[in-house]
């Protein structure tokens, strides 16, 4: 390990190195070695179903165990609330979030044996979401490293039995249990699970909130499966996961910078301004059209290599653009959320992901009846843009506001 007071004031930037790692990693082994994997054994409308399964677990772990997350870190300066707490805030959320899965996937699932298995998922992909708390409480992101290593080896190590049973949950079970075995062993977060502070209240009723506006903003986020799949099919499900795919993998270093941005913004003494919001706003915009460009021209190579979908590029090649636009004004926005988070009443955030959801739903819906996937992906354009101005608007409101307070 690498030590970080060497570093002194640039250790924030080790452990952007860190967490970044740990998210290419992680969406490397899921994006480019198990799902392709699972494609090439089921076809693509099983495997848009499967994708569904897999996208719920992973909406769950982030709106449940996030909010959970963020509201241990935001809540120091204000209250204190012990681990214990937010166990049983997601022992309870965890359980109601199966059974739900249960009854969303049940059309869609073989046997009660999947059905079990998508339930567990969701589980434990809410406390393996929670789990990153352990690391950001300690600015120990080199073990949060060592964290998704494990869960990765752990994915790997049963791809083989896979191919041979093609049982898509053993390829996420094990290493997930592992890499919380590892918190357990080496944390704190999971001792003492049933104590509860004299804040416990508060501290439930603040993650509740958030996780509404999370679960609007990962359910929105990934409404191309939950809503392609009912519309148009599970082949739909799998073009426009396949077209989007590297405009996603962005998510890969917007994910970290959300957390770092959290974990240190949450202990700033200095305000944020509207200059210096304003600025991050066009700035991420310019990148998102760097990164458009980028992704158009690459995608069509990168995506005939033998490993991962040559045999679905011709299909999709007119919708890379579109579904690629949708998903940069997307993660270019989750940026915005954050420091949004940072200056406004959570109750905004709520605001801002129901206004962007209905906007979605109202469109897709009708555009996808009328035009199947191309409607689908113009109307996703539409929302997402409408997502991104609703996220400066808020920002630029409230802090507006705190610079008259100031004043």
């Amino acid at each position: 390990m690498i030590n970080k007071r060497m570093f002194g004031r640039y250790s924030v930037f080790l452990d952007l190195i860190y967490t970044v790692t740990a998210s290419l990693l992680d969406n490397f082994t899921l994006q480019f070695l198990l799902y392709p994997a699972i494609e090439r054994q089921v076809g693509e409308a099983r495997y848009g179903e499967i994708l569904v399964f897999l996208t719920l677990g992973n909406v769950c772990g982030l709106a449940f165990g996030g909010a959970a997350n963020s509201i241990s870190l935001t809540s120091r300066q204000r209250y204190q609330t012990t681990s214990g707490d937010f166990f049983c805030i997601l022992a309870v959320i965890s359980l109601f979030a199966a059974i739900v899965s249960v009854f969303v996937c049940q059309n869609y699932a073989v046997g009660w044996a999947e059905l079990v298995c998508v339930a567990i998922i969701v589980v434990l992909f809410i406390f393996r979401s929670y789990s990153f708390v352990e690391f950001q409480l300690r600015n120990d992101y080199f073990h949060y490293l060592v964290y998704n290593i494990i869960i990765c080896v752990g994915e790997l190590i049963f791809l083989p039995f896979y191919s041979r049973t093609q049982w898509w949950p053993i390829l996420f079970l094990p290493g997930t249990i592992l890499g919380l075995v590892y918190v357990i062993w080496r944390g704190t977060i999971y001792r003492k699970v049933m104590s509860r502070s004299n804040c416990f209240r508060q501290a439930a009723k603040e993650t509740l909130s958030l996780s509404g506006a999370n679960l609007l903003n990962y359910g929105a986020q990934n409404a191309d499966r939950f809503l392609l799949l009912p519309l148009a099919g599970g082949v739909a499900v799998a073009q426009y996961y396949v077209a989007s795919l590297l405009s996603k993998t962005l998510s890969m270093i917007t994910g970290p910078l959300n957390n770092l941005i959290i974990g240190y913004l949450s202990n700033r003494k200095k305000p944020l301004t509207r200059r210096i919001f304003g600025g991050i706003s066009l700035a991420i915009l310019f990148v998102l059209a760097f990164f458009f460009v980028f992704v158009w021209v690459v995608s069509p190579f990168v995506l005939r290599l033998p490993f991962l979908y040559p045999e679905m590029v011709d299909a999709i090649l007119w919708l890379i653009p579109l579904a690629s636009i949708a998903q940069l004004l997307v993660i270019g926005s989750s940026i915005l959320i954050v420091l949004d988070l940072l200056v406004a009443p959570s109750s905004m955030q709520v605001l801002l992901q129901a206004v962007y959801t209905v906007f979605y739903i109202v469109l897709a819906i009708p555009f996808t009846l009328v035009m199947q996937l191309k409607g689908f992906v113009i109307a996703s354009c539409i929302a997402a843009f409408i997502r991104y101005l609703t996220a400066v608007i808020i920002g630029w409101y409230y802090l507006g506001k705190q610079e008259g307070v100031q004043t």
